[in-house]
């Protein structure tokens, strides 16, 4: 019984940190959109990191969207370099349709954010479930995040 009552504040701990987590990531877009400072609410992300929250969480329940996924379709990389720190960010974790960041990232066109997650080490090959990688989907974007997976490639080839 006390095992169980003690599990239960633990959830409850869990999912307020995690919802923490997720009001601090929504208020840094909301702030970036409008062109304020985020010193503060960087600090709020920071704070429910390191009490625990969960970097992978699930921002979007209708397509399993992940908070980094979030964060690549505003380019947000800043804070995805605070998610790694953790250590436990999944750069890899697919939405429902086998997408992961990395898509999510050139699909917004966000050059700044592809180029952190391919630092972190993400996997551009990986295959979604249209049979397409991150590198398919840049043949149709934007020049600059092809010139940065070319870059890339070349320095990998050395």
């Amino acid at each position: 019984m006390f095992d169980d009552l003690k599990n239960k504040i633990e959830k409850a701990r869990q999912e307020k940190v995690d919802k923490e987590l997720l009001k601090a990531v929504h208020d840094y877009i909301e702030n970036k959109l409008n062109g304020n400072n985020n010193d503060a609410v960087s600090k709020r992300i920071v704070k429910a990191i390191a009490n625990g929250a969960n970097v992978n969480a699930i921002e979007n329940d209708v397509d399993d969207e992940s908070i980094l996924m979030y964060l690549c379709e505003h380019d947000a990389f800043e804070i995805i370099y605070l998610l790694a720190e953790s250590g436990k960010l999944e750069l890899d974790q697919t939405d429902r349709l086998g997408r992961t960041a990395s898509m999510y990232a050139v699909f917004s066109k966000a050059p700044n954010s592809l180029r952190v997650l391919k630092q972190l080490g993400a996997d551009f090959g990986k295959i979604d479930h249209c049979n397409k990688s991150v590198y398919d989907y840049c043949k149709k974007s934007m020049n600059e995040i092809r010139k940065i997976l070319e870059k890339q490639e070349e320095n990998q080839q050395v």
